[in-house]
C-alpha cells in the first residue's frame, strides 16, 4: 500500500465518515419523530383521510410535511455542508501525503557503508532502524537511539544516546552518531540512503539484509 493510499484511507475513516454518520443521525431525529422517513407520507396520508371520516375530539392530527418547509431546507442545507466538506477533504489527500518527508522512511532499516566518503570497515556493523518518531539500532559497538522528526527543509535527528561498552569499532560508532546528529536531510538514491548536511553527503547506506 503506497503512503498515498493510506492517508487516502485514514482522511475517509477520520474525516468523512463521521460526518456521514452525523448527518444520517440528524436526519432521522427530524419533526416526523422516530418514524422513518420513507413511511412518514402515507401514514399522515393515512391520518388525513382518517381525520375526514372520524372526528379527532378536538384533538389536532400531526402536523404534517408539506407544513414543514424548515425541515427540508435543514436537510438541503446538510447535504451541502456534507458535499463541501467531503470535497475539502478529498483535495487535502494529495497535500497530506506529499507534505510528510519522513513517509518513505518510516519502517525502514539500513547498514552503514560509507562514512564522510570513505568505505566503513566491513568487520563493524553500524545500523539505522527508522520509526515514525525515533530512530535506533547498534553503532558498532553499542545500541543507541535518538529523536526524529520532519522540518520544513528535511529532518532533525536529535538527543542521540547509547549504551558505553567499549570495543575495537568505537572509532567508526562515534563518528556515524555524529553525522546522524548533523544529520539535516536525506536522499534516497540508486536505493541507499544518504543522510545530508545541506548539500553534503555524509553518510550512506544499504538496506539492511
Amino acid at each position: 500500500m503506497t503512503a498515498t493510499t493510506d492517508t487516502a484511507i485514514k482522511v475517509f475513516i477520520l474525516r468523512i465518515l463521521p460526518i456521514c454518520c452525523v448527518v444520517c443521525s440528524t436526519r432521522q431525529r427530524n419533526h416526523w419523530g422516530t418514524m422513518p422517513g420513507n413511511l412518514a407520507p402515507p401514514f399522515y396520508a393515512f391520518h388525513a383521510n382518517y381525520a375526514q371520516i372520524r372526528p379527532s375530539n378536538g384533538r389536532k392530527p400531526p402536523q404534517s410535511p408539506a407544513s414543514l418547509p424548515a425541515n427540508q431546507e435543514m436537510r438541503t442545507m446538510l447535504s451541502r455542508t456534507l458535499l463541501s466538506l467531503a470535497t475539502l477533504a478529498l483535495l487535502s489527500i494529495p497535500a497530506a501525503a506529499d507534505g510528510d518527508p519522513l513517509a518513505d522512511l518510516i519502517g525502514t532499516s539500513w547498514q552503514l557503508t560509507t562514512l564522510d566518503g570513505a568505505p566503513v570497515n566491513a568487520k563493524v556493523k553500524s545500523t539505522l532502524v527508522i520509526s515514525a518518531d525515533s530512530i535506533g539500532g547498534n553503532g558498532g559497538c553499542n545500541t543507541y537511539g535518538g529523536d526524529l522528526a520532519a522540518t520544513p527543509d528535511g529532518i532533525d535527528i536529535s538527543q542521540v544516546f547509547s549504551t558505553m561498552m567499549a570495543c575495537d569499532g568505537l572509532q567508526q560508532e562515534q563518528a556515524f552518531f555524529a553525522a546522524l546528529e548533523a544529520t539535516d536531510n536525506f536522499a534516497l538514491v540508486g536505493g541507499n540512503l544518504q543522510l545530508l548536511e545541506g548539500d553534503t553527503v555524509l553518510a550512506e547506506l544499504a538496506p539492511a539484509s
